[in-house]
């Protein structure tokens, strides 16, 4: 279903039409479709590319642009594991998005199209800066534009999770008695990481009292779900 779905973004750049809430915008001048005037060439190529990509990249059991990790949990995807599936020309010197590539996040975030939340990372004078990381996709904005059926996209989510969990019950399987706190630290960083950053987290979780948190946790684990934790005892997840 990937390949279909990479097909039929790639596609919009030449027929727009398809999708004509993002490619025609407002203009003073009477534009080709209702008073709109068409993007430009090269914002088309820049938004399907990066819709090409986060496709490539999604977690299809839930539609989010993350890795599933055998020890249950998932790691979230950085800009860096995005840029795999984009064209040199869309890559700055440093490894980072050129700023076509971030102003079509923008656009599609603007639409709902892609979910954004600002990380922080180090420059290389040692300054920090924001930015958007991307980390889930509209489902239903595709099948809006008839690129998808929901009937498909139901299948798929079922058979996805369904390896996902098997792939879980077979690591659990290789490290019985000492998985529960692997999985907690994994789930518990997942949270954290969504929560203030990835670089954040890690340093974060280096220290002492967050390993307490994570002890805590397990804990509370045994006896609540994670739903009632979160409510009850916030602080854990700060």
């Amino acid at each position: 279903m990937q390949k279909d779905l990479i097909r039929f973004v790639r596609d919009l750049y030449y027929q727009p039409f398809k999708a004509k809430e993002l490619f025609f915008h407002s203009s003073i001048n009477d534009g080709e479709l209702n008073g709109k005037r068409l993007m430009r060439s090269e914002g088309r190529e820049s938004i399907c590319l990066l819709l090409a990509a986060c496709i490539a990249s999604l977690n299809l059991a839930n539609f989010k642009l993350e890795t599933p990790l055998s020890s249950g949990g998932a790691k979230s995807l950085s800009w860096q594991d995005l840029l795999r599936f984009l064209p040199d020309g869309y890559k700055t010197y440093n490894g980072r998005p050129n700023d076509s590539i971030y102003e079509a996040s923008r656009v599609l975030q603007k639409l709902n199209i892609l979910g954004l939340v600002l990380q922080y990372e180090v420059m290389e004078n040692g300054d920090k800066r924001a930015v958007p990381a991307i980390k889930w996709l509209n489902k239903n904005w595709l099948v809006k534009i008839k690129a998808v059926k929901f009937s498909h996209l139901t299948r798929v989510a079922k058979y996805t999770k369904e390896g996902i969990d098997a792939k879980f019950k077979k690591w659990r399987l290789r490290n019985k008695g000492h998985s529960d706190h692997i999985i907690a630290e994994a789930e518990y960083r997942k949270q954290l990481s969504e929560k203030v950053g990835e670089e954040k987290a890690a340093r974060l979780l280096s220290q002492n009292s967050d390993r307490q948190k994570i002890d805590e946790f397990l804990k509370l684990k045994a006896m609540f779900p994670v739903s009632v934790i979160r409510k009850t005892y916030p602080e854990l997840f700060i």
